[in-house]
């Protein structure tokens, strides 16, 4: 059984669930190979991971190939003006856009030909949708956010137009052209029939009823599969020495806020930094962050971790961690959860996408009642006075029979060879 991962990069939470899952196949004795798009890594030339754009190198730079891209698909040059002014909402107002159709061929590649199963994962920019209609081989698509049955958004901002067929974006109103992502919408409708060999793999219950109500993917076979983490990196570290070796306070309560931009609007930054404003009259309480930011942090009860790249270290600052705090407005099943769980470290967030299908309120974490700053800090003070019922160890526990990397690899076997077997 040959397995083909197909992700755009090698950098973010999809990449790494990705990776993860190529390295858990590889640990069950199966052939999987990841053929990534773009990415500044050097791999060996005989090992299982290649880079197509280096393999298959043009000539043009990338506007232009999206251009010729573009003209190919029956989009037309007037698309121009759209995309510039898509481009500067980009992002102010949408984190990513991105069009369903692309200048690269990932079927020309030999692993392709080789493959039994091409396994998609986030494709933005490698796949352009005119595959489906030439691929003839089964499909297994995971999907990390909404994009795949949008007309271009990520994350739809509870807008359900995807539900028919993106007639008018609330995100594009400004531009020229808002009902630029019909267009798109219906491209992607043209090259999908029902007849098309995909099984659709959402993360979370959440991304399962988009997918059930998408008149895209409404009609395909779906398994809800979470991701995998390795439970032999993220574990239980003895939580003084993580504080001492990191720098934090041993003897206050450290609530900890993970992202890979902090300032991300989606993922909360301005409900952290207005949290942390009315925690401040607590001088117990410092919040801890984690990823890159563009400007720094002065209030007192702050600390920045910057960039953390070690998955080891990550695991440490969990453990230093009394809780983590994710008040993302959208998300799916994020990975920072499912890490945190792993390290027996509690949850408190806003109740969306895949977050409840992780949380157990007043188990391993808490649910806000909506999304909000004050029903933030409401939970966050009960966590502090009540803590939650499950240990460190029973909270690990539970993740891991939930979450663990074999566990999640198993389950994408079962279903490869299910596929297959028909």
């Amino acid at each position: 059984m040959n397995i083909l991962l197909i992700n755009t990069y090698d950098k973010g939470g999809a990449a790494k669930a990705c990776m993860r899952l190529h390295q858990g196949l590889l640990k069950q004795g199966i052939s999987s190979r990841l053929l990534i798009l773009f990415s500044k890594n050097e791999y060996p030339e005989n090992g299982n991971i290649r880079v197509f754009s280096k393999e298959f190198p043009y000539v043009y730079k990338k506007p232009d190939l999206l251009k010729r891209a573009a003209i190919k698909a029956g989009m037309g040059k007037a698309t121009e003006t759209v995309r510039r002014e898509i481009e500067a909402l980009t992002p102010a107002i949408l984190e990513a856009f991105s069009e369903p159709y692309s200048a690269y061929d990932f079927t020309q590649h030999p692993w392709y030909k080789e493959a039994d199963i091409i396994h998609l994962h986030w494709a933005a920019g490698f796949l352009d949708y005119s595959f489906f209609q030439k691929n003839h081989k089964p499909v297994v698509w995971t999907l990390h956010d909404m994009n795949p049955f949008t007309g271009g958004c990520h994350y739809s901002g509870g807008c359900d137009k995807f539900i028919e067929s993106c007639s008018y974006c609330h995100y594009l109103k400004t531009t020229s052209n808002p009902a630029y992502t019909n267009k798109l919408h219906n491209y992607k409708s043209k090259h999908l029939t029902q007849s098309t060999p995909l099984h659709v793999v959402p993360l979370s219950n959440w991304m399962a009823d988009c997918v059930k109500k998408s008149s895209l993917f409404g009609a395909y076979k779906q398994t809800i599969i979470p991701n995998g983490i390795d439970s032999n990196i993220f574990k239980l570290y003895p939580k003084q020495e993580a504080r001492k070796e990191l720098g934090i306070p041993p003897d206050k309560k450290v609530l900890l806020f993970v992202a890979e931009r902090i300032d991300n609007k989606r993922k909360g930054n301005n409900y952290i930094m207005e949290a942390a404003e009315v925690l401040s009259e607590n001088n117990n309480v410092v919040m801890c962050s984690v990823g890159k930011t563009s400007e720094g942090n002065s209030k007192p009860n702050f600390i920045s971790l910057g960039e953390i790249q070690s998955e080891e270290k990550l695991a440490k600052i969990y453990s230093a961690a009394d809780a983590l705090l994710i008040p993302s407005t959208e998300d799916n099943l994020p990975n920072t959860a499912l890490e945190s769980v792993l390290c027996g470290t509690p949850v408190i967030a806003f109740p969306i996408g895949g977050l409840p299908d992780i949380i157990e309120e007043g188990k391993n974490g808490y649910l806000s009642t909506d999304i909000s700053t004050r029903s933030l800090v409401d939970k966050i003070n009960l966590f502090l006075e009540k803590g939650v019922q499950l240990s460190s160890s029973q909270i690990r526990d539970e993740a891991i029979a939930k979450y663990d990397l074999p566990v999640s690899t198993k389950r994408y076997i079962d279903l490869y060879q299910n596929i297959l077997s028909k």
